[in-house]
């Protein structure tokens, strides 16, 4: 106990000193197309940041990442780096999370990620589109089954490292399974998680079969292969699923990948239906003016869509950790919620209670509720708001959780410069009577928080292969999640 009073004295001192140095490095501002973004370079790479974000505060933790993704990446398509790439992060998580524009990257990094997808699946997939830009004449059309099959090779898989072909195979024995003539016809009509999967075991197919360096010249003529390997797609799909018949059937996997399907199918009938702007992609960045920073500087602050995004943050994190019956069930809970349009048990409506008193406290920290007197809950909630204020910090509430329907937990994330480790205090508002209280504080870093190491897909056993144990994009004349 004596050890926890300790750490939120220090943790509070640290945020009311003024002047305190975060150790943030090389960041500064610059201007581009009358936007204002927060930048830093680590050549041949610049990163740029909306002002007041949670990128913003961790540029160097990004750059870190961009850095080792850039060499894993060149590396693993035997291409130099001939040009300098710019990565820009936003805070609105839009389509799956990221695009790209030639040699310009797109990425949401948000501090309430409910797609719980690492970072290095981003930077992997879209710097790939990045570097094998230049392999396409100027004016070119981009064939998506090639592009984004190579982009999930490349990455190892589709949302991180997985075994592509394991997937598929199951995938070519179910009904799902889209043909190569039609992904290489349109790939982008198709359910997105089948036709980058399907995409990324092709590509590594004929990596495996024709060689890397053939496979990067019918990048560049992709639409008539027969030119380049002398078969047709309808010949080299026969090829693939001969292949691919090796491959022992695994229902867990195929468990796994269906589920996935479901729950990002789940995370688009989000953003459709609460959400919106989640389904624009961002323009290229000369097309930017200071009105998309009102778009992708800001998560949504409704109410009901922040308690279905933690519930999804939730239902990934399950899918991703092997808790496939967890994700199963909190999947249902969220489609009955959706179509609702309102919580449908006693736990959501215990997660929106919470997130209304946190909002409300802030409302009452910043000035109007002042005059009138705070409830209990948003007595208890409003003075960690007041520091947040006072030191030009920024609170999101990232996490919600609840124990029973009086039992509730939010974690909300401290965004203020802090070397790579950001404070969360995480309050326990228990309800007896009117009595609110607080029960624990704690710091996390946003890996600790978003990635899980137990992936029981990735424990599958894979015969050695190139391919095997090596993830994405949409059109617009660009390359996307």
């Amino acid at each position: 106990m004596m050890n926890r009073l300790r750490l939120v004295f220090a943790a509070l001192l640290l945020l009311l000193v003024p002047g305190t140095s975060w150790g943030w490095g090389h960041a500064s501002a610059q201007t581009l197309a009358d936007v204002p973004w927060v930048y830093l370079s680590v050549p041949p790479l610049h990163l740029y940041a909306l002002p007041r974000t949670y990128a913003a505060e961790h540029l160097p933790d990004l750059a870190r990442e961009a850095q080792a993704s850039l060499e894993r990446i060149a590396m693993r398509l035997d291409m130099p780096v001939t040009t300098s790439l710019d990565i820009y992060f936003v805070e609105r998580i839009f389509w799956q999370g990221g695009v790209a524009y030639g040699s310009d990257v797109f990425i949401s990094w948000p501090a309430r990620n409910y797609l719980r997808i690492p970072i290095a699946a981003y930077l992997d997939h879209e710097l790939t589109h990045a570097l094998t830009a230049p392999l396409v004449s100027d004016g070119s059309e981009i064939n998506a089954l090639l592009a984004e099959g190579l982009a999930v090779w490349a990455t190892g898989g589709h949302y991180g490292v997985e075994p592509i072909h394991h997937i598929a195979a199951a995938l070519a024995r179910s009904p799902t399974y889209v043909s190569i003539p039609d992904l290489a016809t349109n790939l982008y009509a198709y359910q997105h998680e089948v036709a980058y999967i399907e995409a990324g075991s092709f590509v590594g197919y004929l990596v495996e079969t024709y060689g890397l360096d053939t496979v990067k010249r019918l990048y560049a003529d992709a639409n008539a292969p027969e030119r380049i390997l002398r078969r047709t797609y309808p010949q080299l799909e026969r090829d693939w699923l001969a292949w691919l018949r090796t491959i022992p059937n695994d229902p867990a996997i195929a468990r796994w990948f269906d589920l996935r399907v479901r729950i990002f199918d789940a995370m688009r009938t989000y953003q459709e239906t609460f959400d919106p702007l989640a389904r624009e992609l961002p323009p290229p960045p000369d097309e930017w003016a200071p009105s998309y920073v009102a778009m992708y500087a800001h998560a949504t602050e409704d109410p009901f869509a922040i308690v279905l995004e933690t519930m999804l943050a939730d239902i990934n994190t399950a899918h991703r950790c092997g808790n496939l019956d967890d994700a199963e069930a909190m999947l249902r809970r969220l489609d009955r919620a959706m179509r609702a349009g309102a919580p449908t048990d006693a736990e959501l409506s215990a997660r929106l209670a919470t997130l209304l008193a946190v909002q409300n406290a802030r409302r009452w920290v910043q000035g109007p509720m002042r005059d009138a007197p705070p409830s209990p809950a948003v007595a208890r909630w409003a003075p960690l708001l007041a520091i947040a204020e006072r030191t030009a910090s920024r609170l999101t509430i990232t996490d919600l959780d609840t124990i029973t329907p009086l039992h509730a937990t939010a974690t909300l994330l401290v965004e203020k410069r802090w070397s790579d480790t950001s404070l969360v205090l995480q309050w326990q508002a228990k309800r007896q009577g009117t009595t609110w209280s607080i029960t624990a504080i704690m710091e996390q870093t946003q890996r600790s928080r978003s990635v899980c190491t137990k992936l029981p897909i990735a424990s599958t056993t894979i015969p050695p292969s190139k391919t095997s144990i090596l993830g994405l994009s949409k059109p617009m004349t660009a390359l996307s999640w």
